[in-house]
């Protein structure tokens, strides 16, 4: 009797973890918590494997426009190879509301020159600080007139890239809000997700 309850208890138990991604956004901690931050409005999640960035000085000050930048690095730590797109990309709202990033012909119709930003960025000179033996690999996930050509990231291990990418504004804005910003890739077992908020 005791390993009937054994096994009835244990295939209860497997069955709740099979369920558990389908309910969960992929999120393991809780909803208040946050990512540790590289500088005041970078902040970072950090594995074995590689670590994702995502800075938000840019953000706070085009929340009037259609669409919304956020400055996004990846450090690959550990794999052979890394590879990815902006639309690899996905942020997600409090509320659970999914994103997708933009191209360019939307930005250059609907937002403007996106080259601006750049001149903004916080994230690329913090990871550069932070992984000095790190190669860091050239990007152009998201078009501008300066960088029209969109490419693929291929990331060596012990290397890291830093670019900008965009979404549709969510309609609450994003100044106080909190929000989770998933990569995934081929080579990842699971996406990664970073937790930060959009200081007001």
């Amino acid at each position: 009797m005791r390993k009937t309850g054994k096994i009835v208890a244990a295939t209860a138990l497997a069955a709740v973890a099979l369920t558990l991604p389908a309910c969960s956004s992929g999120s393991k901690r809780a909803p208040s918590d946050l990512d540790r931050k590289l500088s005041q409005s970078t902040y970072i999640e950090e594995g074995k494997i590689l670590a994702l960035i995502v800075g938000t000085r840019v953000t706070r000050q085009r929340e009037e426009r259609p669409y919304i930048p956020f400055e996004v690095a990846v450090v690959n730590k550990a794999l052979a190879s890394l590879s990815f797109t902006a639309e690899s990309f996905t942020l997600v709202d409090s509320e659970g509301n999914r994103y997708s990033t933009v191209g360019f012909e939307e930005l250059k119709k609907d937002y403007g020159n996106v080259d601006i930003d750049r001149r903004l960025e916080e994230v690329a000179p913090t990871v550069r600080g932070t992984y000095q033996a790190y190669e860091e690999i050239p990007s152009s996930l998201t078009g501008s007139f300066d960088r029209p050509i969109v490419q693929k990231m291929f990331l060596p291990k012990f290397s890291y890239m830093s670019d900008m990418i965009y979404f549709p504004t969510p309609a609450g804005g994003v100044k106080g809000k909190r929000f989770e910003l998933f990569l995934n890739a081929t080579e990842l077992p699971d996406p990664v997700f970073v937790k930060f908020e959009v200081a007001n």
